[in-house]
């Protein structure tokens, strides 16, 4: 009958129209999905990694930030050598005076002189200037930020050069407050590396960081300067 083939007719038209829609819209998704790809392989590498770098520190700032792993120090006893820095360092002990003239330190009010004695040998075939962060200047009082005036006790004189293989008493002075007699003191000894010196000829020595600690036990030593001799 001619209803039923105007309804066929009809079924197959709407069937075909369907099949053309679904193309179409599978070609559209394809296309967009073709531009996306497109679109992220002209985004430079280098981005990517910037971003999940950026991600990365987020997340470990939101849980207290990176654990760091810090260098070990060791801890020598006063009277035991640490070599570093091309020196074989022993600090023997620490005393608290009035003053030094010696090292031009001026105590104001509450403050004294803080004497650590050292032994110090030079291990390199080289003489060294004490006078750099790399040399035995670099080494510190915990809690005191300024470097040390180096002497020589025997002739009450500043200790400059140091010759290699010749082990030297040395007295290092800083302004310290004037409590600290009968306190024990963090003493931190260098680590640096001979590297070229480009201003001069010879070698420089760069301070890398602190390798050893000696604690010690500050005394009192009165006045400090020798008795005037009548």
């Amino acid at each position: 009958p001619v209803g039923e083939e105007d309804e066929a007719d009809a079924a197959a038209r709407a069937a075909s129209e369907a099949d053309v829609s679904a193309s179409a819209a599978a070609s559209a998704t394809a296309k967009r999905r073709g531009l996306i790809r497109r679109g992220f392989d002209l985004i430079p590498t280098s981005w990517f990694a910037a971003g999940v770098t950026a991600i990365f520190l987020a997340v470990t700032a939101a849980f207290g930030g990176l654990a760091t792993v810090e260098d070990p120090v060791a801890h020598v006893l006063p009277g035991e050598d640490f070599h570093g820095a091309g020196f074989d360092m022993r600090v023997t002990g620490a005393t608290i005076v009035d003053a030094r003239k010696v090292t031009s330190l001026q105590p104001g009010a509450g403050q004294r002189v803080l004497l650590v004695a050292l032994d110090a040998t030079v291990t390199e075939p080289s003489p060294r200037v004490t006078a750099d962060d790399g040399s035995l200047q670099g080494i510190r009082v915990e809690g005191v930020e300024a470097k040390p005036v180096i002497i020589r006790p025997d002739d009450n004189a500043l200790a400059t050069i140091l010759q290699p293989g010749v082990r030297t008493s040395l007295l290092l002075a800083w302004l310290v407050p004037s409590d600290l007699q009968g306190e024990r003191v963090t003493v931190r000894l260098p680590l640096a590396d001979e590297a070229k010196n480009n201003i001069r000829s010879g070698t420089r020595w760069d301070f890398i960081r602190f390798g050893a600690e000696t604690q010690v036990t500050v005394v009192d030593g009165g006045r400090g300067d020798p008795e005037p001799t009548p």
